[in-house]
């Protein structure tokens, strides 16, 4: 596989990921109202930004990979600095 292909697969996997944690961290009441832990949300995408670098996946490209796996979230999000 060329460097180009294994990238393309690890965003695939990282975007899983990413996906994962966002429904992980969306939590619905009582009266079915969803709400978004965001300071939860921004400490495991900032795990998984660190797997994804180790990968070779620099942060430019994660960034742009969280805005397209979570738009509606994505803009709204510090998780470079959350730890």
């Amino acid at each position: 596989m060329n460097r180009e292909g294994f990238l393309e697969a690890v965003k695939k996997q990282y975007a899983e990921e990413i996906q994962s944690a966002y429904f992980a961290c969306e939590h619905e009441d009582e009266l079915n109202h969803k709400s978004l832990n965001k300071v939860e949300l921004e400490k495991k995408l900032f795990k998984i930004m660190k797997s994804a670098a180790a990968e070779g996946l620099n942060s430019k490209d994660f960034e742009e990979l969280v805005f397209s796996t979570i738009p509606e979230v994505g803009n709204q999000l510090n998780f470079k600095k959350a730890a």
